[in-house]
């Protein structure tokens, strides 16, 4: 289920945000990594930058878990 949040419900009512769930992985091979997040989640995700840590972040947190079952 996609959780959201509402960041300042007086400046904005009726602004949601989803919340972003991260889960960190370990080196893997990131085209079988990205085809496996295209074949299997149904909300949108975002994969960190390269130079950064390993991270995909997820709007849905049934996404995250199962992710995290495999990758992690």
């Amino acid at each position: 289920m996609i959780e959201y949040r509402y960041p300042d419900p007086e400046i904005a009512p009726t602004l949601r945000v989803p919340v972003l769930h991260r889960v960190y992985f370990s080196k893997y091979r990131i085209a079988e990594m990205r085809e496996w997040l295209e074949y299997n989640c149904r909300a949108k995700w975002y994969v960190s930058p390269g130079w950064t840590a390993n991270f995909v972040e997820f709007e849905d947190d049934q996404d995250a878990t199962a992710f995290a079952l495999r990758w992690s």
